[in-house]
C-alpha cells in the first residue's frame, strides 16, 4: 500500500489514537511485571510501526524490510519458533474475536478519518493485530524459554481482552466527541478468521434513491407536475383491478425482455408513483439478469422475485424501501452466497438447492408479505454464516503446513536473490542451467532447514560461486564429490541426483557445453498434494524465482475474501481465504463444500491472475451493482 497523506486535522486525531494506544500498552505491560526499559522501547517501536502501516502512513515494506526478515533471521525460525508463532496467531485471533464487537464502530470511524474504503484499510490501526504485534516484540526482547513465552500469553489473555474492550470504548467516545462519524460500508469484512458479516449497504440505498428520483422525474410534466396518461373522465379505481391483471400478464410474458413492459400501452396507464415503482423493479431485475458475476442458477432464482414485487407495487406497497428493507437484505444475501459457489454451479449444488428451498417457501403463498421476506432474508443470512463457518473449520488442520510453506517460500526468494547475483557472471550456459535447475534446490533446502548462519549455507553458496566461474578457470578436482554430497544431503531422490550430476558433467566440459547447450530453467507453477492430507493442495513455483520484477505491491487477498482459482491441473476451487501468513507470501483458501484447501503463494496468485485463472469474488453488494448499472443505463 502506498503511504496515505491525511489532512492535518486527521493526522492530529491519528496521533492522538496512537498516543493512547502506546499509553495503554505500557500500562498493561507494567501491570504484568514487564518494566524493563529496553523491552518497553521495543514494544513502543513495534506498536508505532504497526499502527502507521495499518493507517497507511507508511508503505508496507518489502521482503527484507517489512518484518526485518533478512536471511540471517531465518536461522531463528526453528520448530520452537514456529510453534510459538502459531500460538501467537491463535492468541491474536482469540483476542480479535472477543473484542471485535466493540471495535467495529471504531473501525468505521477510522475509515472516515482516513477517507478510505474497507478494501484499502481492512485492519484497524489500533486493532488486536497491532496490539499483539507490539506484545510479541516485548516478549522477544526477553530471554525466555518457549514454554515461558506460551505461559505469558495465556496469563495475559483475559486481562488483555478486558483492557482492549475498555480502550476501544473510550477511544470511540473520544472520536465521537471530536465529530468523527462512522463510515457507511458496502460489505464489512472483519479481519481475522471469523465468518464474514454482511451489512446493508448504504451505497445501495443511495443508488436506490437516485434511481427512484431519476425515474420519478421521467414521470413528471414539463413544469415538474406529475402527469398521467389515464383518459379524462375515467375512474382509476374502476379500472385498477383490470389494469393490475394486464400489467402482471405482460410482465410474465416478457421474462426474457423485462424492459419491454415499460414501452407498452398498459404501462402508460399507471399512476406516476406506481409507474415509478414498477419501472424501478424492472430496471433492477433486468440488470440482475445481465450480471455476469452471478452463476446462471442464481440469476434464475432471483428472477422469481420480479413479478411478485411488481404485484405488490401495483397494490401501492413499495417493498424495496419498506420496513426493515428486507428485500434489499434478501437480494444482497443471495449475492453474498453466490460469491461462495463456482460460476458453473447448477441445481445440483448444495448452495443452489438451499436457495431453491428458501425461495420456494417464500413464494408458496403466491404473494409476498413483509413477514415472509424477513424470514427469507434471515434464512439466507444464517446459511451464509454456515458456509463461512464450514470454510473456517478447515483452518486448524491446514494452518501448520501453510506456515511451513510460507517459510519455504521465504527461503526460495532469498536463495534466488543470492543465486541471481552469481548468474550475472556465468560464462557457461550449462553451468547456468545446473545452477538454475538443480543447485537452487540445495540452497533453498539449506536455508529452510538450517538458515544462513549454518556452515552448510556458506559452503553451498561457495560451490555455486565456483560453478559460476567455469570457463574462466578450471574446476577444483573434488568439486563433483562435494556437489553430489550436497545434493544427497538436501534430500533429492536418486533420479534427481543423477540428472543434476549429468548436467554438471556437461558444464565441466567446455566442448560438450558448446555442442549441447542446456537451457536455463524457468520457474514453473506446480500443484502438489500434501503428503498426509489428500484434500490439501500446494500451489507454488519450483526452481529459481524471478526476483527481477519484484515490487512491494501486496497482491494477497485479505482474510474473509472469496476467490476462484483454476489450477494448471484443471482443478477449479472456489473458496474463502482463511489465513494469510505474517510475510504475506502465502495464503490458505478453503472450500466449504468439498473440504478441499489450497495453500497458494503470492507468486502463484500473480501467475494465475496473469492467465485469467484467478478472480476475487464480490467486492460490492449485488443490489449496489444492479442499481448503479441501471443508473448508467439511464445516462446518470
Amino acid at each position: 500500500m502506498a503511504p496515505h497523506i491525511p489532512s492535518d486535522d486527521a493526522r492530529r486525531h491519528l496521533d492522538e489514537g496512537r498516543h493512547a494506544l502506546l499509553e495503554m500498552l505500557e500500562r498493561f505491560a507494567r501491570q504484568h511485571g514487564m518494566s524493563d526499559p529496553d523491552g518497553l522501547a521495543f514494544m513502543r517501536t513495534a506498536a508505532e510501526q504497526a499502527h502507521d502501516v495499518r493507517a497507511g502512513l507508511r508503505g508496507a515494506r518489502g521482503f527484507e524490510q517489512a518484518r526485518d526478515l533478512t536471511s540471517s533471521r531465518i536461522t531463528l525460525v526453528d520448530d520452537a519458533e514456529l510453534e510459538f508463532g502459531l500460538e501467537l496467531e491463535r492468541f491474536t485471533r482469540d483476542v480479535k474475536e472477543a473484542t471485535e464487537a466493540g471495535l467495529a464502530h471504531l473501525h468505521l470511524r477510522y475509515l472516515s478519518l482516513l477517507s478510505a474504503d474497507a478494501e484499502a484499510f481492512n485492519e484497524t490501526p489500533v486493532g488486536p493485530e497491532t496490539v499483539c504485534s507490539a506484545l510479541s516484540a516485548l516478549v522477544d526482547s526477553q530471554v525466555l524459554a518457549p514454554d515461558e513465552r506460551s505461559q505469558l500469553l495465556e496469563a495475559w489473555r483475559q486481562d488483555l481482552i478486558s483492557e482492549l474492550k475498555a480502550f476501544y470504548t473510550a477511544l470511540d467516545k473520544q472520536f465521537d466527541a471530536a465529530g468523527i462519524r462512522p463510515k457507511a460500508l458496502k460489505i464489512i469484512t472483519k479481519p481475522g478468521t471469523a465468518p464474514v458479516t454482511t451489512t446493508l449497504n448504504s451505497s445501495a440505498n443511495n443508488n436506490l434513491d437516485s434511481l427512484r428520483n431519476a425515474l420519478a422525474g421521467q414521470q413528471a410534466g414539463p413544469q415538474g407536475t406529475p402527469t398521467s396518461a389515464m383518459p379524462p373522465g375515467v375512474d382509476a379505481g374502476w379500472v385498477l383491478a383490470q389494469l393490475r391483471d394486464w400489467v402482471l400478464s405482460h410482465a410474465r410474458e416478457q421474462r426474457e425482455n423485462p424492459l419491454a413492459l415499460l414501452s407498452s400501452d398498459t404501462f402508460r396507464l399507471l399512476a406516476p408513483d406506481t409507474a415509478t415503482s414498477v419501472e424501478m423493479i424492472e430496471r433492477i431485475f433486468e440488470r440482475l439478469a445481465a450480471d455476469a458475476s452471478l452463476p446462471e442458477a442464481v440469476r434464475s432464482i432471483l428472477q422469481r422475485l420480479r413479478v411478485p414485487l411488481i404485484d405488490r407495487a401495483l397494490e401501492g406497497e413499495d417493498l424495496f424501501c419498506g420496513p426493515g428493507q428486507s428485500v434489499q437484505k434478501l437480494i444482497d444475501g443471495v449475492g453474498a452466497i453466490a460469491d461462495t459457489v463456482p460460476m458453473d454451479a447448477d441445481a445440483s449444488h448444495p448452495a443452489i438447492r438451499t436457495l431453491e428451498g428458501i425461495f420456494a417457501e417464500l413464494l408458496a403463498s403466491g404473494s409476498l408479505h413483509h413477514a415472509s421476506l424477513v424470514r427469507a432474508a434471515g434464512a439466507v443470512g444464517a446459511f451464509l454464516d454456515r458456509r463461512n463457518a464450514a470454510a473456517h473449520s478447515r483452518l486448524d488442520d491446514a494452518e501448520p503446513l501453510a506456515t511451513k510453506a510460507e517459510r519455504r517460500e521465504a527461503a526460495r526468494l532469498l536463495a534466488s536473490r543470492a543465486l541471481h547475483v552469481l548468474l550475472g557472471d556465468v560464462k557457461s550456459s550449462n553451468a547456468m542451467a545446473f545452477l538454475s535447475r538443480h543447485w537452487i534446490h540445495v540452497l533453498v533446502n539449506t536455508l529452510y532447514r538450517k538458515g544462513d548462519k549454518h556452515p552448510d549455507w556458506r559452503t553451498n553458496l561457495g560451490i555455486a560461486n565456483e560453478i559460476s566461474l567455469l570457463g574462466d578457470k578450471p574446476a577444483a578436482q573434488d568439486l563433483t564429490t562435494r556437489v553430489e554430497s550436497a545434493l544427497r544431503s538436501a534430500g533429492l531422490d536418486e533420479t534427481s541426483v543423477q540428472s543434476a550430476m549429468d548436467c554438471l558433467t556437461s558444464a565441466l566440459s567446455p566442448s560438450e557445453s558448446a555442442a549441447s547447450p542446456i537451457e536455463a530453467a524457468k520457474a514453473e507453477l506446480s500443484v502438489s498434494v500434501a503428503r498426509d492430507n489428500d484434500a490439501l493442495l500446494m500451489v507454488h513455483h519450483r526452481g529459481l524465482a524471478d526476483t527481477s520484477t519484484r515490487t512491494d505491491s501486496d497482491t494477497m487477498p485479505t482474510v474473509g475474501t472469496w476467490v476462484d482459482l483454476k489450477l494448471p491441473s484443471g482443478t477449479a476451487i472456489t473458496g474463502r481465504v482463511q489465513w494469510v501468513g505474517s510475510l504475506r507470501n502465502a495464503g490458505l483458501i478453503c472450500e466449504p463444500d468439498q473440504g478441499r484447501c489450497a495453500i497458494v503463494t503470492r507468486r502463484a496468485i500473480d501467475t494465475l491472475e496473469s492467465q485469467r485463472d484467478y478472480r476475487i469474488r464480490g467486492g460490492t453488494t449485488l443490489l449496489e451493482r444492479a442499481t448503479k448499472a441501471a443508473l448508467e443505463q439511464l445516462g446518470r
